[in-house]
């Protein structure tokens, strides 16, 4: 789970992203989605589906953005999603 309104975060990696009233404000890159095989805890023959989901998540960019650094993107989804 993430938590609520991260400022100054340089890197943050993880498989599975479950963000529920945040806040990503200011963001150079707010998410990127990699894509990734999800596999059953302890029976590899079983593929999941991806599990990560927003829900009352606000993405802003507004005056207070660190500059010179160039804003990329809210979510970036890289790879063919199912």
């Amino acid at each position: 789970m993430l938590r609520k309104h991260l400022t100054n975060v340089q890197d943050f990696q993880a498989n599975i992203l479950n963000a529920n009233s945040s806040s990503f404000v200011n963001c150079i890159e707010g998410v990127r989605m990699m894509r990734y095989q999800n596999f059953a805890a302890g029976n590899s023959s079983i593929l999941l589906g991806n599990r990560s989901n927003f829900a009352g998540v606000t993405f802003k960019v507004d005056a207070n953005y660190p500059q010179p650094y160039n804003f990329k993107h809210h979510v970036h989804e890289q790879g063919k999603w199912d």
